[in-house]
């Protein structure tokens, strides 16, 4: 089961590859930033928001870092049908077959999740959301 300080490091370290230059989804269509957006707007109920970059959420020291304001957001799909996508998203049981239980995506908490794998099975990813 991960921790939400599991899934937190995990973003850093995705965070510093792409700094480096290395990315998830390379052969991709759509950058991991534009994925991160979408998914964000489904968690928000179809409510859009550009995308803000964070190069950690706390200092050196620990300390959480002070939150730039939101920009203003958008509607750009119903709530009821981010509901619904969302609801597929969050069946553990849709999952078992390809995951298992107990593995990666076993979270003590409802949590939507694609998962997926580059066009040339070099990299795999997930997104969700909670």
């Amino acid at each position: 089961m991960n921790t939400p300080h599991d899934v937190a490091r995990s973003a850093e370290r995705i965070w510093a590859a792409r700094q480096a230059g290395r990315t998830l989804d390379a052969e991709a269509t759509i950058g991991s930033p534009d994925l991160a957006t979408a998914y964000a707007m489904l968690a928000r109920g179809g409510l859009y928001r550009p995308t803000i970059a964070w190069s950690a959420a706390f200092t050196p020291t620990g300390a959480p870092r002070a939150r730039n304001a939101s920009p203003a957001g958008r509607r750009l799909i119903v709530p009821l049908a981010a509901w619904w996508v969302g609801d597929i998203l969050r069946d553990d049981g849709a999952r078992l077959r390809s995951f298992g239980a107990g593995g990666v995506l076993d979270m003590p908490w409802p949590v939507a999740v694609k998962t997926g794998t580059s066009s040339d099975w070099r990299d795999n990813w997930a997104v969700g959301y909670t």
